[in-house]
């Protein structure tokens, strides 16, 4: 109940966003206890939303550098005048160095402790069958509205320019969240201009926060940076005092980024697009600090490895030499074990998995030229498909339209492939592609040729280019010149370590014919159609 009193207090004291009449102390002190009682956060979260919302209206109001100065003598004073004097945190004056960036940074930390610590914490209800909306749950937050007080762009935008600020990791933690629950609301946001730029730029101080060879401006669009850093960013605390963990956190924003719910293949790429040559360097400093760390744990091993596939990604979309990217960054970028078993090469089944797998984790409706995610349905998780399991449908208008499309794979088709495939003994999803694989090649799992062309083309259709590569690899070697697939050998078929060395050279081959055939469409419209919905489908006449 004491907890329940001072958060109901501490709501009161925020109830103006622009000038919160708020101890930074007592702020800082509540967001160390919310942070080490689990109880007494359960029941904050369970009854004082209002402080919860205080809290996320307060970071998410609009503010310039020139708020920053402005403020600071009205902190000073409230903490002077402090009349509960219930600030007996300890490390407040060390992590922040004046009484505004202490409270924005204790705001911020409140908020992160409400999205992501303990059981029933919101970024943990991401499954497709997982809302937030419900009567059945009262933690907070309970809708989309609460974590985006006022406009939605305004409050990401708000968020980045904290980001920006860089005296506090919290800001970032807090968009990252933002991104694992509601990514189909974050990332349009965060790609456009000049938001973009800000938040690369953000992250670049991250992953290079003391470097002897910073990102110079000229490589910048327009010839300057974005932003300036503050006049005393290199002895802002947590920076000096745990600079390893500045790219740690960079690398966790990324993972989420590229393997985060709801995203997409291409996201990587979309979010790089025209900062290529801004992170290069970052990156590949960020992958350094972290792959030489001494006490490096499982958390950090993973960022390791997310680092490695973005420098591996940006070092591809440059088409850089070969030389640029050390053998130590294409390992941990694409690990292949030392001792590499025939029955952990790649067959057909990996990408089949992977894409079902993919649509089974999908917040969004199915339906043709439909989309709407899971966000906009008041945080309802969608109907799914009572067949396959695995699609979903924000109304029976959009399952009708998806059963009868007319296209060469409609779901009528598709489902009935995939439901015969889930029915077999041992197949299932939740599992590691190996495991999938494994149980696939079961003597007594059968899938017929109709069902494996259903399955393999499908997968082929909504899979990212590695594995469209991989798949074509061992598709196109088994078909006759009339396009006739012979479905005996791709299930034996295996992508194996010689042609995992090869790919490299072999997709670069592939986007120096995408390239040319985009060049003579431009050049002769209406000529060059060999490459117009993809290179890939020319080989199956579609």
């Amino acid at each position: 109940m004491a907890h329940r009193a001072r958060a109901n207090a501490l709501a009161v004291s925020l109830q103006d966003a622009q000038r919160p009449a708020c101890c930074p102390r007592c702020l800082r002190t509540f967001a160390e206890i919310l942070g080490k009682d689990a109880a007494a956060l359960d029941d904050v979260r369970i009854n004082c939303h209002g402080f919860w919302n205080a809290c996320m209206t307060v970071i998410s109001t609009p503010r310039t550098s020139d708020d920053l100065a402005f403020l600071e003598p009205h902190f000073q004073s409230m903490e002077r005048q402090c009349a509960n004097r219930t600030h007996t945190s300890k490390s407040s004056l060390g992590w922040s160095t004046t009484q505004t960036r202490m409270f924005f940074d204790a705001a911020y930390e409140c908020i992160y402790i409400g999205l992501t610590f303990g059981p029933k914490a919101i970024v943990l209800r991401t499954k497709p069958n997982q809302g937030f909306n419900s009567s059945k749950r009262s933690h907070w937050p309970v809708t989309i509205d609460q974590m985006f007080p006022g406009s939605e762009a305004g409050s990401i935008a708000t968020h980045v320019f904290w980001c920006t600020q860089i005296f506090s990791p919290y800001p970032l933690h807090v968009l990252n969240q933002l991104v694992i629950v509601a990514r189909p609301i974050v990332f349009p946001v965060i790609l456009r201009e000049p938001l973009h730029a800000q938040l690369v730029w953000a992250l670049v101080q991250y992953l290079h926060p003391y470097g002897s060879t910073p990102v110079k401006d000229w490589i910048w669009s327009g010839g300057r940076a974005p932003c300036t850093a503050p006049e005393d960013w290199q002895s802002i605390p947590w920076l000096a005092l745990q600079p390893r963990y500045a790219p740690v956190w960079a690398a966790t924003f990324l993972h989420y980024l590229q393997r985060g719910p709801d995203a997409h293949y291409d996201d990587i790429r979309r979010f790089l697009a025209g900062y290529e040559r801004v992170l290069w360097p970052a990156v590949k400093n960020g992958y350094a600090v972290l792959a030489t760390w001494p006490y490096a744990d499982d958390h950090v091993v993973l960022r390791v490895t997310t680092l490695a596939v973005w420098t591996f990604t940006i070092h591809e979309v440059l088409d850089l030499p070969p030389s640029e990217l050390s053998d130590d960054i294409k390992r941990a970028a694409h690990p292949v074990s030392d001792d590499y078993e025939a029955e952990n090469e790649i067959s057909i089944a990996i990408p089949i998995h992977i894409h079902l797998k993919r649509c089974a984790n999908r917040r969004a409706c199915f339906g043709p030229g439909c989309g709407i995610t899971m966000q906009r349905n008041d945080g309802k998780p969608f109907q799914v498909c009572s067949r396959c399991k695995i699609v979903r449908y924000c109304s029976k208008e959009c399952q009708k339209r998806d059963w009868t499309d007319d296209r060469q794979f409609p779901h009528k088709r598709a489902c009935a492939a995939i439901s015969r495939l889930l029915a077999q003994p041992g197949i299932r999803l939740d599992c590691d592609p190996i495991d999938f694989q494994r149980a696939f090649y079961q003597p007594h799992v059968l899938v017929d040729d109709q069902d494996m062309l259903v399955l393999t083309m499908t997968a082929l259709e909504g899979s990212q280019p590695e594995l469209k590569s991989a798949m074509l690899r061992m598709l196109v070697p088994n078909m006759d010149g009339s396009g006739t697939v012979d479905w005996t050998a791709v299930r034996a078929a295996r992508f194996t370590p010689d042609m995992a060395e090869s790919m490299e050279e072999w997709l670069a081959e592939q986007r120096r014919m995408r390239r040319a055939a985009e060049r003579e469409a431009q050049a002769v419209p209406g000529d060059a159609v060999y490459f117009a919905n993809g290179w890939e489908w020319n080989y199956f006449g579609s």
